[in-house]
């Protein structure tokens, strides 16, 4: 060994020994590091004391590196056994670990070696668990700030938020909640969300809610609430299960919404277009019966009056006023259908589509025509019979006053597909078709699409009301080849009550 190196490496070595708190500091930044140039530099501080036979020089300095290396180790505990197997260590590197196996007692070398190792596992050990502390103190701060934000989010949003268990206790509201129902945090959570939330039949559908939600179902629902004040509140209410990890339900979550203004508006809505249908129900009676008149006196006039010319203009009186009842009746159609209640009963769709079709057949404007049914005898529908009769009608209807009749075989069809829980009815033709600037507006009120049109504009409009009614849904698809066909979707089933 050089001499020249024994110098820097006493020094470092001294240096290090005396600095324990600086080594701390760089420990807590650089741990690997740090540990490894200071057992490096102990080690070779041990080399150069077995290469020098134990010089006393040395004794000082190995005395002051083990001091500093053990104010290093934090524990107490691992200092004294990490002290123990370095004294160890250096015996066998003075003394020769052959020397030592063949001294008369072999428990000397068992004891050193097993000494030394246990050195070495300590500080392995805590080299690992140090790590892992630092893993797990860093998840925490993520945890912290991730709950943070999340806390803030629910604080910040605008609609108000709960969270209750399987008995429906509340767990957390948040402050926007609080300010919905006009009452403090601490005087609902821990209380039953069926005894917080004051109003008719509350108690009732809250509970049933909660029901669906121990079976994993969300929905959404409007409340009638009354605030702690007395006033009344609207609000909207969207619920879901919360699930544990295993997805089984732990209780439930609310998001409530303040509608009470947008209620208020719509019952104004709905007062109006009470009065507007009124209104019309009225006219539309009163006008019948002076149309009537008219229609009874033309009827005289022909057999009194032989004039031809006058033929001619009592011919366009009565198709003025077949055309003018036409549209009156179908008014006060439309007048009794937002009115009136549905009244659900089991319909043999197949047996409905042939009532339908053969009121129709025998039209002038149906001559011709080839109707088709394609629908299964045994398929049925739970449905207000009344409003889905005038569905078919008006769809079969509009099929047969609008075919081509250039047509070498025109056709009406009507069929029927079950869809899970819904039914598909279907009614195609090969007629003129719909052009397809008129496809989004086929089914407003008084349309029609050209000057030629017979129709009153208001058959596809009643037959989108009677569908919404029924909770349904209805497309318009042209048909390859020309004509249209119109895909009409209702729910298997309906309830006393869906449609109000």
């Amino acid at each position: 060994m050089p001499a020249w190196l024994y110098l820097p490496l006493s020094i470092a070595a001294l240096v290090a020994s005396i600095s324990p708190a600086i080594w701390r500091g760089a420990r807590k930044k650089l741990p690997d590091i740090g540990f490894t140039i200071w057992l490096l530099g102990y080690l070779g501080l041990i080399f150069i004391a077995y290469a020098n036979h134990l010089s006393a020089g040395f004794v000082p300095l190995l005395v002051a590196a083990q001091l500093g290396f053990g104010l290093v180790i934090s524990r107490f505990s691992e200092y004294l056994i990490f002290a123990i197997a370095s004294v160890c260590l250096f015996l066998i590197c003075t003394l020769g670990l052959p020397n030592i196996i063949s001294s008369p007692n072999p428990f000397i070398a068992i004891i050193l070696l097993a000494t030394v190792s246990a050195g070495v596992l300590v500080r392995v050990r805590k080299f690992f668990v140090g790590r892992l502390v630092a893993q797990r103190k860093k998840q925490e701060q993520e945890l912290i700030h991730s709950e943070l934000r999340y806390r803030t989010l629910v604080e910040m949003m605008n609609e108000g938020l709960v969270l209750t268990d399987p008995n429906e206790t509340i767990l957390f509201v948040n402050n926007r909640l609080c300010e919905i129902l006009g009452v403090a945090r601490a005087e609902i959570v821990g209380q039953k969300s069926y005894e917080v939330l004051q109003g008719e039949n509350v108690s009732d559908v809250i509970q049933a809610k909660s029901e669906l939600r121990q079976k994993g179902i969300s929905d959404q629902y409007e409340l009638k609430l009354r605030r702690k004040n007395g006033n009344v509140l609207w609000v909207l209410v969207a619920g879901s299960p919360y699930v544990d990890v295993s997805g089984k339900p732990q209780g439930s979550i609310a998001i409530i919404t303040d509608i009470t203004d947008r209620k208020a508006t719509e019952i104004k809505l709905q007062e109006k277009n009470n009065e507007l249908d009124g209104f019309v129900y009225k006219a539309s009676h009163d006008l019948r019966g002076p149309l009537a008149s008219i229609i009874g006196l033309t009827h005289i006039a022909r057999d009194e009056v032989k004039d031809p010319a006058a033929h001619r203009y009592f011919d366009l009186i009565a198709r003025s006023t077949k055309r003018l009842d036409s549209i009156l009746s179908e008014l006060l159609d439309v007048t009794r259908m937002n009115k009136a209640a549905l009244k659900p009963e089991l319909i043999r769709l197949h047996e409905l589509a042939q009532e339908v079709v053969g009121s129709l057949r025998h039209q002038s404007q149906a001559q011709g025509l080839s109707f088709r049914i394609e629908i299964a005898p045994e398929l049925e529908i739970l449905s207000d019979k009344k409003l889905l009769t005038s569905i078919l009608q008006n769809l079969i209807a509009n099929g047969v006053n609008y075919h081509d009749p250039e047509s070498p075989a025109p056709f009406v069809e009507v069929s029927a597909q079950p869809l899970e829980d819904h039914v598909r009815i279907s009614v195609t033709d090969n007629g003129i078709g719909i052009p397809e600037k008129f496809r989004q507006k086929v089914f407003e009120m008084f349309f029609r699409g050209n000057a030629q049109s017979k129709g009153s504009g208001l058959g596809l409009y009643i037959v989108k009301n009677s569908v919404s009614k029924l909770r349904g849904s209805i497309e318009l698809h042209p048909r390859e080849g020309g004509g249209t066909r119109f895909d009409v979707i209702l729910p298997e089933r309906i309830e006393v009550g869906d449609g109000q």
